[in-house]
């Protein structure tokens, strides 16, 4: 295991500066959310305030849309995560930053395809269905198809 002295200042200072990126794209992630509530909440209140399944439906595409932005956020979050385990391994150039850049997304691709044990940080597809997105984004979209259900019914 490698101790904290056995990295030189220069290593460390490009830690640092990975490990804020990742701590803004959480922050990112987390407001997204905040929106999508909001967003969502504002559509469904209106639903049922005027009595319109149409508007409960329509809460749907912001909720989609809001998936998919938190998506990209979590993907380049966990891709700066990822490069963060490289650096501290010594396995990457100092203050090499580029993690959402193509050459370094067809890498981790590459390495992910000849070990399938690794997980495919760089998939947007898996980062997408991924188990907190999916209970998140999912359960709004079910409560959304709910009240609908219950404005037709009423």
């Amino acid at each position: 295991m490698t101790d904290y002295r056995d990295f030189h200042e220069g290593q460390l200072r490009h830690l640092e500066m990975i490990q804020a990126v990742v701590a803004r794209l959480g922050q990112s992630g987390f407001l997204i959310k905040g929106w999508a509530i909001t967003v969502t909440g504002a559509f469904l209140g209106f639903a049922v305030d005027r009595n319109q399944w149409e508007l409960a439906v329509a809460s749907i595409a912001p909720s989609l849309l809001f998936w998919l932005l938190d998506t990209t956020f979590l993907r380049n979050e966990r891709l700066f995560r990822h490069l963060f385990t490289r650096v501290a391994a010594g396995q990457e150039e100092p203050f090499f930053m580029g993690a959402t850049g193509k050459s370094y997304v067809d890498r981790i691709r590459q390495d992910a395809s000849k070990d399938t044990s690794k997980d495919d940080v760089s998939s947007r597809c898996k980062t997408f269905v991924r188990e907190t997105l999916l209970l998140f984004y999912g359960a709004m979209i079910l409560i959304a198809l709910l009240v609908a259900a219950i404005i037709c019914l009423s």
